[in-house]
């Protein structure tokens, strides 16, 4: 049932991402708008074409033409939707996620992403792969337990497809859905991150997200002194970037009065005006990131392109368009690095691709505080194995500074405000050696 439910969670990701890719070449011409960095002096070729990148203001807003009408109609869930949600579900409905406002919620951020929108896939993905997961486990009739389980390898396999990231994938399902790591556990979303991750390879290859100039490595032990610095750093920005995204969604909700439908809409608007100044915060921004860690990007722009995702982010979330935080957040941390490294290490060639990379983990863990996924995704999206230890250094750091200023994590964040108890409850394993018999 697993290797099943990792197929067909993996079979979605790849949908999910062509989706995304296709859509964004419909409107803009280009699979990856910032990929070069000669485009947002140019012109598109899409259908927003005509050689005025102006154009990208509309982007959007067509866009949320298309999916806010879409979540009005098929999306709405009693959980919420995203990361959120499922670890509601797993928490208090046995894993249950329902397929239809899955789906909706996975065409709506294609939609979303493609059509600019700082935001990232994994909410999407883990509540189809949820979902998917749900399905296998009601058709089979298994226990309560056991669907809960397969939502969890759900989830699992749809970041490993997504990321091509299959123990990131793993260790986030049991880090942050399940908090459970009992042998059981690991064997069940292992097997489906498998399956996922060679179903996606079929059809997209198997690489590197980010192909960095060679094998990294700090140039002398004492720049772990700097590394903790950028732990701090890190830690942070990644509360600030969590504290912002839920205050901007407050303050738009106070002021918008109109239907729920048409906030999108209005707000693609100013959405569209940040694209049109800045257009290489276009979508998840995967291109102009791989070149700032390959220092091929002025580090003035860098830093405004670290500011801009925050509130680009921020941005979409607030005006209801669909999608995560996880990319983005890795986004964030990469330019806030690449910067760091070019300010401290000005003579060193690669300080922006080792320092971006250890500022991805820092701003991911300082959001999310997932070390173990950040660890593990950092390594398998850069393959910089030589930076283990510092990684896991500036990660636990950043973990640190999170917890001492914020209760809430960028998920939990969420359930808070659904009146749920932010506080996670005890590991499986820690009740099953504690709980009296």
């Amino acid at each position: 049932m697993a290797a099943a439910v990792g197929v067909l969670a993996g079979v979605g990701a790849v949908a999910f991402r062509w989706a995304i890719g296709g859509w964004q070449q419909l409107l803009t011409g280009h699979a990856d708008l910032t990929e070069d960095p000669g485009l947002p002096l140019g012109g598109l070729v899409g259908a927003l074409g005509g050689g005025n990148h102006a154009a990208l203001i509309l982007a959007p807003v067509l866009s949320a033409c298309l999916y806010a009408p879409l979540m009005a109609r098929f999306g709405a869930w009693e959980c919420g939707r995203g990361v959120a949600g499922v670890m509601l579900a797993a928490r208090a409905h046995g894993g249950a996620v329902p397929l239809r406002p899955a789906v909706a919620t996975t065409a709506s951020s294609a939609l979303t992403i493609g059509g600019g929108g700082n935001a990232g896939p994994e909410g999407p993905i883990c509540e189809l792969g949820g979902a998917l997961g749900h399905l296998i486990a009601r058709r089979c009739r298994v226990p309560r337990a056991t669907g809960r389980l397969l939502t969890a390898a759900g989830v699992a396999a749809g970041v490993s497809a997504a990321f091509n990231a299959p123990l990131a994938g793993a260790f986030f399902a049991m880090e942050v859905i399940l908090l459970d790591f009992t042998s059981d556990t690991f064997v069940c979303v292992v097997i489906a991150c498998v399956a996922a991750t060679v179903t996606n390879k079929q059809f997209v290859g198997d690489g590197l997200s980010f192909t960095l100039h060679q094998d990294l490595s700090l140039a002398h032990d004492t720049d772990l002194g700097l590394v903790l610095v950028l732990g701090l750093v890190g830690g942070v920005v990644g509360v600030v970037f969590t504290k912002l995204r839920y205050r901007l969604d407050d303050a738009v909700s106070r002021v918008w009065r109109g239907p729920v439908w048409l906030r999108p809409i209005v707000g693609g608007v100013v959405l569209g005006g940040l694209l049109w100044a800045l257009p290489s915060a276009y979508g998840e921004g995967d291109g102009v990131l791989n070149n700032a860690l390959r220092g091929e990007v002025a580090v003035g722009l860098v830093l405004l392109l670290c500011g801009a995702k925050i509130v680009g982010c921020a941005l979409t979330m607030a005006i209801g368009g669909v999608g995560g935080t996880f990319a983005p957040s890795l986004f964030i941390g990469g330019m806030l690095g690449a910067a760091f490294g070019a300010v401290v290490e000005p003579s060193n060639a690669y300080a922006m691709a080792i320092f971006g990379m250890l500022g991805m983990g820092a701003v991911f863990t300082g959001a999310a505080r997932a070390p173990m996924t950040g660890v593990l995704l950092i390594m398998e999206l850069t393959g910089q194995f030589r930076l283990l230890v510092p990684l896991m250094l500036v990660v636990v750091v950043a973990t640190g500074m999170s917890r001492v200023l914020s209760r809430t994590t960028i998920y939990t964040e969420a359930l808070a405000r659904m009146g749920q108890d932010p506080t996670p409850p005890p590991p499986v394993a820690y009740r099953a050696h504690t709980e009296p018999r």
